[in-house]
């Protein structure tokens, strides 16, 4: 397996390139066959590891010592939590059936999001603080708990649950401000 070009291209300086391609190589099988374990496929576990190296690209920062055993619980921990988010997206995919579908629509004075909706709603939380965005993303759309996502962002649980409280207040805020 090599680190796709495409990935690379994340990356503005040479510098940033020698290290992830240094970190690519001391622990991609290691990621690669925890998700192997929980994927059970040799594709989509080289595609998990492939995307955890373009979120890693956002806290390569913190990354500075590669052999060390935070370096090593860091990635391979934010490619376990991709494949399991691939494994819980297939399910939600599965779980769906016709027999769920509503025999009719619903009233008007029932609130439905349409797509505009939530395309403004996603619009919004990608202009908000980097801070606030990053942990609606991986709390949401990457569905990470707080425990991971306290590992993720090396902070304590408890402020996990506060950054995720004021990021959704702030959201809140900005859609009312908007409609």
């Amino acid at each position: 397996m090599i680190l796709m070009p495409a990935v690379l291209a994340l990356y503005t300086t040479q510098e940033e390139v020698v290290h992830v391609t240094a970190l690519f190589e001391a622990y991609h099988m290691t990621m690669y066959y925890e998700c192997r374990e929980i994927l059970s496929s040799h594709e989509d576990a080289e595609d998990a590891v492939q995307e955890a190296f373009i979120i890693i690209h956002d806290h390569l920062w913190k990354l500075e010592d590669i052999k060390c055993n935070r370096t090593r619980s860091f990635v391979v921990l934010v490619a376990k939590n991709i494949a399991k988010n691939m494994i819980r997206k297939r399910r939600r995919m599965n779980a769906f059936s016709l027999d769920e579908m509503p025999s009719e629509l619903p009233d008007e004075g029932e609130e439905v999001f349409t797509q505009i909706e939530v395309k403004e709603i996603l619009s919004e939380i990608n202009n908000l603080p980097e801070t606030a965005r990053e942990i609606l993303l991986l709390k949401f759309l990457h569905q990470c708990t707080d425990k991971e996502l306290a590992a993720i962002m090396g902070i304590r649980h408890d402020a996990v649950r506060k950054r995720v409280e004021r990021a959704r207040a702030l959201l809140i805020v900005r859609l009312i401000n908007q409609s």
